[in-house]
């Protein structure tokens, strides 16, 4: 098994014998950031859809010229909070 197959945190841990934080650290240190957004779109649509099972999704995308502009697996409040705060320069300024 190569740590490319591995899909979680835990499981890179217990491969390595490290604790799962010290491997989060690692892949966020050494794993290339996702790109920055200068600004938000002028039209921002965003609607809720069912993705695997009965899990809930949440997507995003310019309503003029029709690019996703993040997709996430869940819909909480806290997850699309978290991901503008992140990636979005304008909301700093």
């Amino acid at each position: 098994m190569f740590i490319r197959d591995v899909n979680t945190e835990t499981q890179i841990s217990k491969i390595c014998h490290r604790s799962t934080s010290s491997v989060r650290r690692t892949v966020y240190e050494y794993v290339p950031k996702q790109y920055r957004l200068a600004m938000l779109p002028k039209h921002l649509s965003f609607d809720e859809f069912r993705s695997t099972g009965h899990a809930m999704s949440f997507i995003c995308y310019d309503s003029e010229n029709h690019e996703i502009v993040a997709k996430l697996n869940d819909r909480l409040s806290s997850s699309i909070i978290e991901y503008f705060f992140k990636r979005i320069d304008c909301l700093f300024a």
